[in-house]
């Protein structure tokens, strides 16, 4: 049996997907699409110069349009921007028969775009998620293990590198950690400058949130500083960009260096002990595979499911268009991906 897998949008992102899709054993038909013909050559070029698990088993093919095929689809990435990403899915299945989709985040621009999508999806009983890929590392899911009953503050000192765009990302694993659907935000605080996203046509912000669960867990999520030039990493400056995460219980503390794949535990009892380990922190192009593997094998993943990620991407959306619409008349929706 041959699986049919569609890439859409082969920029950053839905490259690595190709690339990780080679070291597949499984027979798969795979269905590149992007309208950038630049995109596609570079993506062909990634996806040709990995070490195959079996070449024969793998048919590609690289297309600038959506196209209808016969067999059904069993699963579409969708990788393109936020601001078509409701056309891109109308389009899909209304050519294809489709069984599972995953969605890159930010995942909509407009709430009702979401909600459109999800009612759409369900009619046809098509499968679909949001490739939030930490619930996928094994590190952050043996510590939801260790972390399992306790309250904690969970705090994260970003790089303000995409701020606005990977909120969502750390909202989503603090959704995961606390095993909670419904986040609320109690405080946050935007700049009242709109900077320009590294991606034409979108925009970014900085600024700071903090957010709570009714069981009383807390995360603190915020940028970096104004000047640009150092990244604050609680007690230390550094001028690497890194990622820490701050986990704080009545017993331990729990910080994680993503960018150095450690983490180093502080437990508190008659005296402080400190135990520093490492925590895995897989590319996107080591992680699709194994995604792809247990879906096609298992019919199951570790990503959310696109109607559980709807509260926390509402929040924000709502949040963020609010705040733009007071600085700008000119920016309608929510223009971040």
């Amino acid at each position: 049996m041959i699986a049919n897998i569609f890439v859409i949008g082969s920029g950053n992102i839905g490259s690595r997907h190709v690339q990780s899709l080679a070291s597949l054993s499984s027979k798969l038909n795979i269905f590149v699409i992007d309208p950038n013909k630049e995109n596609l050559d570079k993506t062909k070029k990634l996806f040709f110069d990995q070490k195959f698990a079996n070449r024969n088993n793998i048919n590609i093919f690289f297309n600038q349009t959506i196209k209808k095929i016969q067999d059904t689809i069993d699963l579409a990435f969708i990788s393109t921007n936020s601001d078509v990403r409701r056309k891109v899915i109308q389009e899909l299945i209304s050519k294809n028969n489709v069984k599972n989709i995953i969605i890159e985040k930010v995942a909509f621009q407009k709430v009702k775009d979401f909600k459109h999508i999800i009612n759409l999806l369900r009619k046809k009983n098509i499968r679909s998620y949001v490739n939030f890929p930490r619930r996928a590392y094994q590190s952050y899911q043996k510590l939801k293990k260790e972390l399992f009953k306790e309250n904690f503050f969970f705090i994260s000192h970003r790089i303000n590198h995409n701020f606005a765009s990977n909120i969502l990302h750390i909202l989503d694993l603090f959704s995961f950690l606390t095993n909670t659907k419904k986040v609320f935000v109690k405080d946050y605080n935007l700049n009242k400058t709109i900077y320009k996203s590294t991606r034409k046509g979108f925009i970014e912000l900085k600024g700071s949130f903090k957010f709570y669960t009714n069981r009383g867990d807390i995360l603190y999520c915020t940028g970096i500083n104004d000047d640009n030039k150092k990244i604050i990493f609680g007690d230390h400056v550094r001028n690497k960009p890194n990622r820490q995460i701050k986990i704080e219980t009545k017993n331990s503390t729990y910080t994680i260096f993503e960018g150095y794949q450690k983490i180093l535990k502080t437990y508190y009892k008659k005296k402080i002990f400190y135990k520093t380990k490492l925590f895995k922190i897989p590319l996107q192009s080591k992680l699709t595979n194994v995604i792809v593997d247990e879906l096609l094998k298992k019919n199951t993943t570790a990503l959310p499911r696109l109607e559980e990620t709807y509260d926390n991407h509402k929040m924000i959306i709502k949040i963020f268009s609010k705040h733009l619409r007071k600085y700008s008349k000119n920016i309608s929706g929510c223009p971040i991906t």
